[in-house]
């Protein structure tokens, strides 16, 4: 099928391979490096954490005690509000539920 193509037509195939192929280099690239940013986020967080850890062991995750006085600390109620305002207010932070985004929609409707 190669030897029926005219010269221009060949030349052009083969430039939207050449750019395909640098374009699919390009995204794994920037895949790769995504990755590995993130793994470092992830060892810096485990870096810092650790000390915290080696004081209070990993119960200090599901641990809701908190008394200064005897330096018994527990990280359980902080994650449990953490974990339960995002889970409420990740939905309103989408255009369909903002009230500033509302207004505007139906600003435009009210007029006709």
């Amino acid at each position: 099928m190669d030897a029926s193509l005219s010269v221009p037509v060949r030349r052009r195939i083969d430039r939207q391979r050449f750019q395909d192929a640098a374009f699919r280099g390009t995204t794994q690239i920037f895949a790769i490096g995504v990755l590995v940013l993130l793994g470092a986020i992830v060892a810096a967080l485990a870096a810092g954490a650790l000390p915290a850890f080696r004081t209070f062991g990993w119960g200090f995750l599901t641990s809701d005690a908190w008394n200064p006085v005897k330096e018994h600390f527990g990280g359980w109620p902080a994650i449990y509000c953490t974990l339960v305002s995002s889970a409420f207010r990740s939905p309103s932070a989408s255009p369909s539920f903002s009230p500033s985004c509302a207004r505007r929609c139906c600003a435009g409707q009210s007029a006709r």
